[in-house]
């Protein structure tokens, strides 16, 4: 997720509040002045150890918001998470430092279109119309305003609100903020300039992708529907813009959706056409390394996790560059702790550098399940799990006797924290009805917190909710 700026809807947000979003009155993003009386923000500091965090209200005269010390220094890492009430309904904004535990919460309109971190310095909200994007100024509380095009948010949905949001470079306008989804499971259809659109097109005899040039609205490049393959992962290369990883295969003899059987995994130009390479491999799910230079990926039948198939095998790479195969066998044949037996490992993803990987371990025993975060490093084998000792915090809201495992997890962006959901749901299966939890720690296994209290009755993990702030 990476991106250059400009600036927008607090504003919005708080005239929403209001219910008077007419008389708003936008602001260049260039100034720093602000002549629209704006609502303040009045907080009291909580301290680390209090269940309540700082709570702001507000009152329709003052044009600065009151935001903590921690807040204002560009060093402190926060996660901001959105709130939900016991309904699932949303109803503000949680800033959390992943160090001391200080909590503030924002309050916010009932309608919202998706939120974001704009830069180190700026937070922000879109209008649940798309047209107004608004940024607080954390080191002095002012906002910024501004009106929006269309083509900021193209890549939006109408139907879509209360997400967390990136911002990408727009090559149609490289001043201009581009607004993306934080989390999507597969992979952006758009490739890292956002000028190609991949997607799949299925009928009952063909299955192929096909790549879409948004400049010029034509179809520049497609797999062969009649080739007998059944086309259905791809992920574009994040440094080579016209690079596209696909997954191809056969349908099993069970029906299943995605291919299982005689796998391979290309890599294309789409600009060219040409076949950059093309190997023979049991592929599913698949994670460009962020050089560009390798892919990570498991076996066909991992797709299947939903149908209770738990992904026990060893995890691969192959090198583009030097068509050569890596796996790493370690990883599943990894002591399981006493009385486990391991049921899958899951949501493997690369360091930000490439030197390593991260992923999660998912064991069952008669009494349960636990789970754990581990990073493998490529060059010396070793492998660490931060999280192998979480039932040795008793301040964290947990009653073990459930059974946790780690679900999802977001490494902060120096990756020295992890947030993550601890999940009481099995891996194996589409039914999430029963509780979770987020949580916090840092990546040599220290520092463990959460902002859920231990007055607060067990929900849902805010995960996909949530976003790091950017380093400065």
């Amino acid at each position: 997720m990476s991106k250059s700026r400009n600036l927008f809807f607090i504003n919005c947000l708080l005239c929403l509040s209001l219910f008077v979003l007419s008389s708003c009155t936008s602001s260049s993003i260039a100034t720093s002045e602000i002549n629209t009386p704006f609502p303040e923000l009045i907080s009291s500091s909580t301290p680390p150890s209090s269940s309540t965090p700082t709570v702001s209200t507000l009152s329709p005269t003052v044009i600065t918001y009151n935001f903590p010390q921690w807040m204002r220094n560009s060093d402190t890492a926060i996660l901001a998470t959105l709130l939900r009430d016991d309904l699932g309904k949303p109803e503000g904004i949680l800033f959390f430092n992943a160090t001391t535990g200080e909590k503030f919460e924002l309050k916010m309109p009932t309608a919202l279109g998706g939120f974001f971190w704009y830069d180190n310095a700026h937070f922000g909200f879109l209008s649940d119309d798309f047209q107004v994007m608004n940024l607080l100024n954390l080191s002095n509380g002012q906002v910024i305003q501004e009106n929006l095009t269309s083509k900021p948010t193209r890549l939006l949905s109408m139907n879509e609100s209360f997400n967390p949001l990136v911002i990408r470079q727009d090559p149609l306008s490289p001043s201009t903020p581009l607004f993306d989804y934080a989390f999507s499971y597969w992979g952006s259809p758009y490739s890292i300039d956002t000028r190609y659109f991949a997607e799949s097109d299925r009928s009952d005899f063909e299955n192929y992708i096909k790549v879409t040039d948004l400049e010029t609205g034509q179809i520049i490049w497609q797999s062969n529907p009649s080739d007998g393959y059944v086309d259905v992962h791809f992920l574009w290369s994040p440094v080579k813009n016209s690079y596209l990883a696909v997954v191809m295969g056969s349908l099993s003899e069970t029906g299943f959706e995605f291919p299982v059987n005689n796998t391979m995994l290309i890599v294309v130009d789409i600009k060219t056409g040409e076949i950059i390479t093309s190997h023979k491999v049991d592929a599913g799910r698949i994670q460009w390394s962020p050089d560009g230079t390798k892919i990570l990926y498991r076996d066909a039948m991992s797709d299947y996790w939903n149908f209770g198939y738990g992904f026990t095998k060893a995890p691969c790479f192959f090198n583009i560059e030097t068509r050569k195969e890596s796996c790493f066998w370690r990883i599943p044949n990894h002591p399981s702790p006493d009385g486990y037996t391991l049921i899958t490992t899951d949501d493997y993803q690369w360091s930000s550098d490439g030197k390593s990987f991260y992923f999660t371990y998912s064991y069952r025993s008669p009494n349960g399940m636990i789970g754990s975060i581990c990073n493998y490093n490529l060059a010396s084998g070793n492998l660490i799990c931060p999280t192998d000792n979480l039932t040795e915090f008793p301040e964290w809201n947990i009653d073990w006797h459930y059974g946790w495992i780690i679900s999802t997890y977001s490494l902060s962006p120096d990756e020295k924290n992890i947030s993550f959901c601890l999940n009481s749901n099995s891996p194996l299966s589409d039914d999430q009805g029963g509780p979770s939890q987020d949580g916090l720690i840092e990546t040599n296994g220290t520092n463990f917190t959460t902002w859920v209290s231990s007055e607060d009755a067990l929900t849902r993990c805010s995960f996909y909710s949530a976003l790091w702030r950017p380093s400065p």
